[in-house]
């Protein structure tokens, strides 16, 4: 791996305990800030175990704090002990021993990043789990989103005013009985909406709070995701190009990991105020690691600005430091980035010339991406064979009236009989006072008196058995996922067409 940068976070350890305990291998865990991520090669999804406990115990055997069911791995494979203020392992006398960072070893004292591989695709990760830290990624995402802040309205308001203009001209037309162009008009309206609605699901993926739990992700696919946004967002004075050379997986959060990536972008256009090439690839590469090659995937991003001299380069991973000047920044990006992948067990490499420009190598442990279907994005403008409502019922709750008039009026088209609701204590008084059966509910998540997931939870009281859709413009909150886990409901994402309507309706009638 190539050497981290001298002095910058060591010199930090009174500043920002929570962020340099990440910053560097040799620093040790307190606890509650550690934590083992089981990732399987057999499996995309991980499982993480908080370390708030002086021992635990991994193996087959079903009294172990941590069951790997796989007959390679030993009843009790490893213990993984509290000893002082640090973290040790052992291998518990397993048949088939244990790789720490490659090398076979009996015990060894942790530090975050290591790997235990404990043969066949089961791999143990020894990562951080530090709420202060978390809420030190957040203020920062925060700043990321404020210095993208002008190009964010800059494309919506190309959005606004493509939809704008579209519809003026789509009103002259049908008061003048010219329909000639109406097909065209149209298709303008709903292009510039997908563009905005895009644009929204970035925004979101990027700024989503959460605990940063562990998963086997696609490195270009996030690569791609943020040089969307980046092109979308910058100034076009910045041209932005990308090269993806590898199909590797890493095992992160993908959160942590867009928001490196957005760090890294942010300051290669800081470093361009008149222009310039961005570009940012991905390739396999190999590391050499206590004598051993071992397989990464290096993420470069490279900027043709105007570089740096060798005092900032040493000092560029250090809380708070700062070139931009006061007001532009907290000098908590490159420090952020830095913890994050080192807490991934990864590296970073940085070249750079005054007057020429830089580049930024992240390096990450490569891991085989399970063969998985690419989910296709429905267009709004697809026409679908719609449901038929045949007079039945439906209860629609949601405060905004644009949106509530709109969906009612898709409804209706569909034979429903449509009862509207302004809010959930209106939604759960509908549902009492109604004479026949309602068939379905749709509530919007977010609205005044009483929310959505409130009024899903009285209004199952009253009849167990209706369908409920939820509906919200950021899928992922936490509530809705309680929800579908202990009320059984559906789950329409903002925005939607009369086709992904049609789907969740079926859905939920099934």
């Amino acid at each position: 791996m190539s050497e981290d940068p001298k002095g910058g976070w060591r010199d930090a350890n009174t500043t920002l305990t929570s962020v340099t305990q990440l910053s560097t291998a040799t620093v040790k865990s307190s606890d509650p800030t550690a934590c083992i991520v089981h990732v399987s090669e057999n499996s995309s999804s991980t499982r993480t175990r908080v370390l708030d406990r002086d021992e635990l115990t991994v193996g087959r055997g079903q009294d172990c704090s941590l069951v790997i069911p796989c007959s390679h791995v030993s009843r009790v494979h490893v213990r993984i002990c509290k000893e002082g203020d640090s973290w040790h392992v052992y291998d518990n006398g397993s048949v088939n021993g244990i790789l720490i960072n490659g090398t076979k070893r009996d015990f060894a004292e942790l530090s975050f990043g290591d790997r235990i591989d404990l043969g066949r695709g089961e791999l143990l990760l020894y990562r951080p789990y530090d709420s202060d830290y978390q809420r030190v990624l957040e203020a920062q995402k925060l700043e990321s989103l404020g210095r993208l802040a002008s190009g964010i309205a800059h494309d919506f308001n190309n959005v606004l005013m493509a939809i704008v203009g579209a519809a003026t001209c789509l009103s002259e037309d049908v008061r003048s009985g010219d329909l000639s162009e109406v097909d065209a008009t149209v298709d303008d309206i709903m292009t510039a909406s997908d563009r905005g609605a895009d644009l929204a699901r970035q925004l979101l993926s990027f700024s989503r709070r959460g605990k940063y739990a562990n998963d086997l992700i696609g490195v270009s696919d996030v690569v791609l995701e943020v040089t969307r946004l980046v092109e979308r967002t910058f100034d076009q004075k910045i041209a932005v190009t990308t090269s993806m050379n590898s199909s590797a997986a890493v095992i992160a959060n993908r959160s942590q990991l867009t928001q490196v990536l957005m760090n890294l972008c942010i300051n290669a256009r800081d470093a361009m105020p008149h222009g310039g090439e961005l570009h940012v690839s991905v390739r396999d590469a190999q590391q050499e690691e206590s004598n051993l090659f071992v397989q990464t995937v290096c993420i470069e991003v490279k900027d043709t600005g105007i570089g740096m001299t060798p005092e900032v380069r040493e000092r560029i991973f250090e809380p708070f430091f700062s070139t931009k000047g006061e007001g532009r920044g907290t000098g908590l990006g490159m420090s952020t980035t830095y913890g994050i992948v080192k807490a991934c067990g990864g590296s970073l490499d940085i070249k750079s010339e005054l007057g020429v420009g830089t580049s930024i190598l992240v390096y990450l442990p490569a891991q085989s991406m399970p063969a998985v279907p690419t989910p296709v994005q429905p267009d709004m403008r697809t026409q679908l064979i719609s449901p038929t409502g045949k007079g039945r019922k439906i209860l629609l709750a949601e405060d905004q009236e644009l949106v509530r008039r709109h969906t009612s009026r898709i409804l209706r088209r569909m034979g429903f009989t449509v009862i509207e609701a302004v809010d959930g204590v209106e939604a759960v008084e509908a549902v009492k006072a109604a004479e026949s059966p309602i068939s379905l509910a749709m509530l919007d998540l977010q609205m005044p008196k009483r929310s959505g997931d409130e009024a899903c939870r009285m209004i199952r009281s009253l009849d167990p058995g209706l369908p409920i859709i939820m509906v919200s413009g950021n899928t992922e909150d936490s509530r809705i996922g309680a929800l579908v886990d202990s009320e059984r409901v559906g789950v329409l994402s903002k925005p939607f067409g009369p086709q992904e309507l049609a789907q969740a309706l079926m859905q939920a009638r099934q």
